[in-house]
């Protein structure tokens, strides 16, 4: 199970991102892909300010997000419910924003390896030991 973060989903739909490894693409598509109740916000939020940047057509914004929601991606129920635990927690221990204190509460919490191109957030995910799948874009 792979819990990935914005800005892994975001390099595999936007046309000018460096694409992820093989090793991330593999994993992200061949494994139970689980997020938290924000992921689906902060990737439309993505598509919609890089389409109001040209970085890529409506068209094609719309057809990212539909093969985003087709994906295998499934929501976490709980993210909302240690919000005020575990989440801000995690986030004042680490700097985190509360966004990517979800991400590394949901890896903790479900024993699962995080996906993600944030260097704050992969730093707190290795200092916790969390098992992380990134790259250098």
């Amino acid at each position: 199970m792979v819990v990935p973060d914005s800005s892994v989903a975001g390099a595999l739909v936007l046309p000018d991102e460096p694409e992820p490894p093989l090793l991330v693409r593999r994993r992200l598509f061949a494994e139970l892909v689980l997020v938290p109740q924000h992921w689906w916000i902060e990737i439309a939020n993505v598509l919609v300010v890089a389409e109001r940047r040209k970085r890529l057509t409506r068209s094609a914004r719309d057809n990212a997000f539909a093969s985003l929601r087709d994906s295998l991606a499934r929501s976490d129920g709980l993210t909302s419910d240690v919000a005020w635990t575990e989440t801000v927690g995690l986030a004042d221990a680490h700097r985190l924003t509360i966004y990517d204190a979800a991400y590394l509460e949901l890896a903790l919490r479900r024993g699962t390896t995080l996906a993600s191109i944030d260097t704050d957030l992969v730093d707190a995910a290795q200092a916790l030991g969390v098992e992380v799948l990134t790259y250098t874009p």
